[in-house]
């Protein structure tokens, strides 16, 4: 288990940890059909109504990012800047439309889930980068 080679420490950011996660996912391929779904660990109690409800896009990408469990699909480069990189794009926008629970006959793949992501640069919520799959959030809460 990840857990018990890197603990959470060593996720720094440092080129030395993130060095050792790579090294650790490319050699522990994780099979999306293994990972268990579960909806609630997903949602979010809205600040102004206090209701319980499915994430944004950016907060799906936070969640994602803080939960360890994920880390082969997207981590953080620099958790302090807000860069983060996907590694397995495919399953993170399939990821991403079992969150959103919206029964529609459209499938999403990558294209159009990084098309959402774009819609952010225009909101300031995500600064555009030049490395592909790479992206980072204008203001790292």
């Amino acid at each position: 288990m990840l857990d018990d080679q890197i603990d959470d420490t060593s996720l720094t950011g440092s080129p030395d940890s993130l060095e050792a996660v790579f090294k650790y996912i490319d050699a522990n391929p994780i099979n999306f059909d293994d990972i268990s779904f579960v909806s609630n660990e997903w949602l979010i109690t809205d600040e102004l109504t206090k209701k319980i409800r499915p994430p944004k896009l950016y907060e799906f990408l936070r969640l994602l990012l803080d939960n360890l469990f994920y880390i082969s699909y997207a981590s953080w480069l620099n958790k302090d800047e807000g860069l983060f990189k996907i590694h397995k794009p495919l399953e993170v926008a399939e990821l991403w439309a079992k969150v959103r629970g919206r029964c529609t006959n459209n499938t999403i793949d990558y294209d159009k889930f990084s098309r959402s992501i774009r819609y952010y640069y225009e909101q300031n919520i995500m600064i555009p980068t030049r490395t592909k799959y790479t992206y980072r959030f204008a203001n790292n809460k």
